[in-house]
């Protein structure tokens, strides 16, 4: 398919289910060959250095070690995190403790509004003399 030919086929698809589903067949069919082909050497390189893979390996896509998205990624630089840590620990308790000031200042707002009314009420309701 052209480039033409995917721009009116795009076009046309508002008003052409058909179309859609031609446009979802291709779709799929591009992700299925692209899972496919063999990994990129460069990428892989690339990939090690940012720590996301220990080392480029020759090993087919099939045969690669996966790693669930919720595990950290292997420290290859061989630096301590722990200072990192124990910031972003610091930094959590210090929003947990605004978040707490947050809701605090929010319930007396409440109470001074509600005071507010009463008095205006007494004022509003109290018989002259």
């Amino acid at each position: 398919m052209t480039d033409e030919g995917t721009r009116t086929s795009r076009k046309g698809s508002k008003d052409d289910p058909a179309a859609d589903d031609e446009i979802s067949a291709e779709l799929s069919r591009a992700a299925r060959e692209a899972v496919r082909q063999p990994p990129d050497p460069r990428l892989e390189a690339s990939f090690a250095k940012l720590g996301l893979w220990s080392e480029p390996s020759s090993e087919s896509a099939d045969d690669a070690p996966t790693r669930s998205r919720d595990q950290p990624a292997p420290d290859q630089t061989g630096h301590d995190h722990e200072e990192l840590r124990a910031a972003v620990a610091q930094v959590q308790g210090t929003l947990d403790v605004l978040a707490r000031r947050a809701e605090l200042a929010t319930r007396l707002g409440f109470v001074a509004i509600g005071l507010l009314v009463v008095v205006a009420l007494l004022v509003l309701v109290r018989p002259t003399v």
